[in-house]
């Protein structure tokens, strides 16, 4: 069986989704992969949230959460 919380607590793997998406991280901030808004500057990052787990979000478009989250929204689901 998969452990989710295991696998949300790998910093590597919400990095590797940034840039399999085209993005590049400068430490922990990034423009936002979304459309919703043009992003000229940093205005999202990664963080690690309380549980551990390593987090994506972003200020303007207020869309966040996990490595699973994002895949699943670049997917468009």
């Amino acid at each position: 069986m998969v452990d989710l919380d295991r696998l949300k607590a790998e910093r590597w793997r919400i990095e590797e989704t940034l840039r399999n998406a085209g993005f590049t991280l400068r430490g922990t901030e990034c423009r936002c992969p979304f459309p919703e808004h043009i992003d000229k500057h940093a205005s999202a990052g990664i963080f690690e949230g309380t549980s551990g787990a390593w987090l994506f979000k972003c200020v303007p478009c207020h869309f966040s959460g996990s490595f699973l989250d994002l895949e699943a929204r670049l997917a468009g689901r």
